[in-house]
């Protein structure tokens, strides 16, 4: 075969595959975790919680915020990039990654989703 033939064949391939991989990842969703299973040795690992919010507080650059479920509570890291309006009591769910914090896990947002 000719090398430009080969050439567009890998790289239709290899864009095929791409294309494939983020729609498997769009239908992916990670299922709630229960707050009070979170602990130290998950940190680093992505989670999603929901949960109602116990503690609201505004800082310059972000916003602590801690969240309760049946399970447990855990604070959460929301870092400033958008205003957001949210008080007490109110349901929302956070994806984020789980950070330690004087030696305490805690969440630090990606995303929040407000019911």
């Amino acid at each position: 075969m000719d090398e430009k033939v080969l050439f567009k064949i890998s790289l239709l391939s290899g864009l095929l595959g791409i294309f494939i991989i983020f729609l498997i990842l769009e239908r992916v969703d990670l299922n709630d975790s229960n707050i009070g299973s979170i602990n130290l040795t998950l940190v680093d690992q992505e989670v999603k919680i929901k949960g109602y919010i116990t503690n609201f507080k505004e800082t310059p650059g972000l916003y602590l915020i801690t969240i309760k479920d049946n399970t447990g509570e855990i604070p959460v890291i929301v870092f400033k990039e958008n205003p957001i309006n949210l008080s007490k009591n109110q349901l929302i769910e956070i994806y984020g990654i789980i950070v330690e914090y004087k030696s305490k896990p805690e969440v630090q947002a990606k995303t929040i989703k407000v019911f």
